[in-house]
């Protein structure tokens, strides 16, 4: 479809749903090929668009996300990014062995920059065969949580971006302007999280628990969960695994207790 046939069908839709008018809808064909769109939505009707073309994605093979650029300049912004769109065909397998071996790279950094004396407890939250045993439950069942939450902290209208990808784990590598300034959680000794090491985080989460993108911002990335861990062990190992990933996320007993076994899933950087 042409960019025009896009925007309309996409306000066809939206009229259609009785969720809300769609505003300053854009849609571009990126370098790649591949096409992004974009409309304005209020917070606080954020997750029901979102959810609406979720379930579209059958049909249209475009990936819903929330973020806070707003607008056709600021959209416009975020593709003049180098790299915008040139990834968006999938990565080859192993993508599970590719978070392995980053996690096992931070958590060595992470423990190497710690004190001496310090050590040996943060190896007890780093290794998941230990942490287990810190985690309190009860077990069993998921823990809710709040998709909205993050409305909290912006104010005004918020934008769906509409891709042309397989997947939101594919995001970092269709958009790489979405993230930008994240560490992992190896400080004092952080290094740049690449859209490369974002796609196989998100990938690896996708297929293994179903969390999918919901929200990103810049700095800030929220994931909608359809199978979290209720089990210690598994819990213990996916909290290393955010641990490892956020370097705000620095209470691996808390991830393990809390996050891990919710229903949303929230990461950020400074």
């Amino acid at each position: 479809m042409s960019s025009d046939s896009v925007v309309r069908f996409i306000e066809d839709r939206m009229a259609s749903s009785g969720l809300t008018d769609p505003v300053g809808v854009t849609s571009v064909v990126l370098p790649g090929g591949a096409r992004l769109s974009g409309f304005t939505v209020r917070p606080h009707q954020a997750e029901a668009v979102w959810r609406y073309w979720r379930a579209l994605r059958p049909v249209t093979g475009w990936t819903p996300v929330v973020t806070t650029w707003t607008g056709h300049e600021k959209l416009g912004d975020l593709l003049r990014v180098e790299g915008a769109g040139s990834e968006a065909a999938p990565e080859p397998a192993g993508t599970g062995a590719r978070v392995a071996a980053t996690v096992r790279r931070i958590i060595e950094a992470v423990v190497a920059g710690t004190p001496e004396h310090d050590r040996e407890e943060e190896r007890e939250v780093t290794d998941p065969q230990r942490l287990v045993h810190h985690l309190r439950g009860p077990w069993g069942e998921v823990l809710p949580g709040d998709p909205l939450a993050f409305t909290r902290r912006w104010s005004g209208r918020l934008t769906l971006l509409l891709a042309e990808t397989e997947g939101g784990y594919q995001l970092p590598l269709f958009v790489p302007g979405l993230l930008h300034n994240t560490n992992s959680a190896a400080s004092p000794t952080a290094v740049d999280l690449s859209p490369r090491d974002h796609h196989a985080f998100l990938r690896h989460w996708y297929d293994r628990y179903g969390a999918e993108v919901f929200f990103i911002n810049g700095t800030e990335v929220q994931l909608l969960v359809d199978r979290p861990p209720v089990d210690p062990l598994p819990a213990a190992r996916l909290a290393v695994e955010h641990y490892a990933y956020a370097d705000e996320l620095m209470d691996v007993v808390e991830l393990g207790d809390r996050q891990v076994r919710s229903d949303v899933w929230s990461f950020w950087w400074d």
